[in-house]
């Protein structure tokens, strides 16, 4: 069976990381959150170039990036 994560990257004084965070939370999304300034490394790894950004993984291959506000929508997908 193919394995599915989710890995929001955003830092602290992120307005709309807080906001998604916040919308995730409320319908339940199940995700890994990662704070860009504590793990710069993880970040680069993944091509992430600014936060909010939501990697969409199926068995630890990038199938899919969002970007900001729109995470809110792409997470209500699934």
């Amino acid at each position: 069976m193919k394995e599915t994560k989710f890995i929001l990257f955003g830092s602290p004084t992120c307005n709309p990381c807080k906001a998604v965070k916040n919308h995730l939370e409320s319908i339940n999304f199940k995700y890994e959150y990662v704070d860009v300034t504590e793990r710069p490394d993880l970040a680069g790894e993944y091509g992430v170039m600014s936060t909010p950004t939501m990697v969409h993984l199926i068995d630890d291959i990038i199938v899919n990036k969002e970007v900001g506000l729109k995470i809110n929508a792409f997470a209500e997908g699934f």
